[in-house]
């Protein structure tokens, strides 16, 4: 049995306090950055399909300030980072393992490629924190002592908060439930827990469909991201579309002019009078995701294999928490495959030696390639759905889960391995 150790809770506070001052020195310090679609924050109706957010839009039309803005930007994500490391610590019963898990964490929420979002006035950094607080809600739910009721309503609002503001996120969010739902039905042998599991996510995952369906209805929407997919996907989309559209020599010499973005994206509005039956086969034929890449799939998945493997996130301002050099040896300028999978590599290295040595079990298994395949799928539909700024428009999902990958591992397995007696951390033993 472990007893809770007096000096362990003051250390923990006062990590928690020097961290939170840190980033608040931090944000003092820095200044907010405007992004190229900045405006339609400010400017959009709530509801607009082309709103690019609806809790991001939310706040900064109530708030309005900018420095106001990325103050309350900081002040979640650094709430986000700390309740999930005290979560890690927490279920893995304050032992080493978890203590270098939570600490890595605090550390690379300090990074500039995660740290720098939240000085953005854009979407991405409220994504990051909410997808952290759902982090959190799942490892939360590993804890076999705490009651259903509680971990359904942490497990519902915080995938709540994340879909609102990401709706995209849908695609980890539905698999992830159904199996969250099926585990603690399965421990606690109750079926109206799996419905409650299922029910409390639904109506989020319901509106995440019908925003992305209402997203890809809108034809003015989706003609400005078949012109950035026609110059940036050559032998994709573009083949696709040669193969198919009605000739367009304006358009032709556009792409194959010295400046093809600039030349396209002046030339885009330009389109229904130059090439009006080119023009309405760019809007309204078959441009959609489904249509192009079912008929090229083995060039579509070639081509994204490239484009990640290739993908370095460069972050849209140099701010950090903490110095760039320190930030660059944590998270060096390499392709963000590395990030993800040394994330991974550390997560499972720390449960190995916290004392874990059970094999899988065929759940487990299946779960992880679930989720695997569900996390391949949302790259793959980024990538055929975006052809420009593509790092920014992944970054979410990736920044999510190397933070899963050194939480995940080392949490899951102290869940599951109680006949181990790893080192702990501030303990003694009970009489």
């Amino acid at each position: 049995m472990i007893r809770a150790n007096p000096l362990r809770s003051i250390v923990a506070v006062a990590v928690a306090a020097f961290y939170s001052l840190w980033n608040l020195v931090a944000w003092f310090l820095s200044e907010p950055v405007e992004m190229g679609d900045t405006y339609r924050y400010f400017g959009f109706l709530i509801f607009d399909p082309q709103n690019p957010g609806i809790t991001t839009s939310f706040l900064y039309q109530s708030v309005e300030d900018p420095r106001l803005i990325t103050l309350i930007q900081v002040a979640l994500a650094t709430c986000a980072f700390l309740l999930l490391a005290w979560v890690v610590a927490t279920q893995t019963k304050w032992r080493v393992s978890g203590m270098v898990s939570s600490a890595l964490v605090l550390l690379i929420s300090m990074t500039v490629p995660f740290w720098s979002w939240q000085t953005l006035l854009a979407t991405e950094g409220l994504t990051l924190s909410f997808s952290v607080f759902w982090l959190a809600a799942i490892i939360f739910s590993f804890n076999q002592e705490r009651s259903p009721a509680i971990l359904i309503t942490a497990l519902s609002v915080s995938a709540t908060l994340l879909l609102l503001v990401r709706p995209q996120f849908v695609v980890l969010v539905l698999p992830a439930s159904l199996l969250l739902a099926f585990a603690l039905s399965r421990r606690t042998r109750s079926l109206p827990v799996l419905l409650a599991v299922v029910v409390g996510a639904l109506p989020a995952i319901g509106f995440s469909v019908w925003r992305l369906l209402d997203l890809m209805g809108d034809k003015g929407y989706s003609y400005i991201y078949t012109m950035h997919n026609y110059v940036d996907k050559t032998t994709t989309f573009r083949a696709y579309a040669d193969a198919r559209m009605p000739t367009c020599e304006p358009l032709t010499a556009a792409i194959n002019g010295p400046a093809p973005w600039t030349d396209m994206m002046a030339i885009r509005d330009q389109l229904i009078s130059l090439c009006p039956e080119t023009y309405l086969w760019l809007k309204n034929g078959p441009v959609s995701v489904i249509s192009w890449t079912t008929q090229l799939p083995t060039e579509s998945l070639s081509a994204v294999t490239r484009a990640m493997s290739d993908m370095i996130i460069t972050p849209y301002s140099p701010m950090s928490a903490i110095p760039n050099e320190v930030s660059s040896l944590l998270l060096p300028e390499i392709p963000s495959w590395i990030w993800l999978a040394g994330a991974w590599v550390i997560g499972i290295v720390l449960a190995v030696l916290a004392g874990y040595r059970r094999q899988p079990s065929a759940i487990t298994v299946i779960s992880s390639l679930v989720m695997a395949a569900s996390f391949a799928f949302l790259i793959y539909f980024t990538w055929a759905s975006d052809g420009i700024e593509l790092a920014r428009h992944q970054v979410p999902w990736l920044l999510f889960a190397i933070v899963a990958g050194l939480t995940i591992p080392v949490a899951a397995t102290q869940s599951a391995s109680r006949t181990t007696t790893p080192i702990s951390i501030d303990a003694t033993t009970a009489p």
